[in-house]
């Protein structure tokens, strides 16, 4: 088992959108977001299980390529 800790904020930054919901594993974070909306630091605590490891290894790769 790995545990992974993080601070994100959520930005709405399409000016052609609706107002955005955001969700992470279908709980509501922020809901009705307008375009420009900026939230404040969010703490967020990952476990990953050893069975899903690989998922990680991808999501790195994926984000070094940046």
């Amino acid at each position: 088992m790995m545990f992974m800790s993080c601070n994100v904020r959520l930005l709405h930054a399409n000016p052609d959108s609706t107002c955005l919901d955001f969700y992470i594993n279908d709980n509501l974070l922020e809901d009705n977001c307008p375009y420009k909306y900026l939230s404040d630091y969010i703490y967020i605590s990952i476990t990953f299980f050893s069975d899903r490891c690989s998922y990680w290894d991808d999501l790195n790769s994926l984000l070094n390529k940046f």
